[in-house]
């Protein structure tokens, strides 16, 4: 009886161990981030907002053609700071 309980406190311990050092990265928002996974068909695309420097999914992301380039925003304030600094 007593190899039994021996036993099950070294798995115990064990499993313990393996959680501490084997721990899964936390990923962030990062567009980049995920460790290069394989088949991130299910990620979108990010992409950076220029006023607050926030990064926002492509698909619900505010647009503005400026100087015949294409930028993004999280949303209509940031656009509207943007296109007013092109005023001054």
């Amino acid at each position: 009886m007593r190899n039994i309980i021996i036993l099950i406190l070294l798995y115990l311990a064990y499993r313990l161990i393996k959680g501490i050092f084997y721990r899964i990265p936390h990923t962030s928002g990062h567009p980049h981030a995920g460790g290069g996974q394989a088949g991130g068909a299910d990620q979108e695309e990010m992409v950076l907002d220029p006023v607050c420097g926030s990064y926002v999914p492509i698909s619900s992301a505010v647009t503005a053609d400026v100087k015949g380039e294409r930028k993004y925003f999280c949303s209509s304030e940031c656009r509207d700071k943007h296109l007013a600094s092109f005023d001054k």
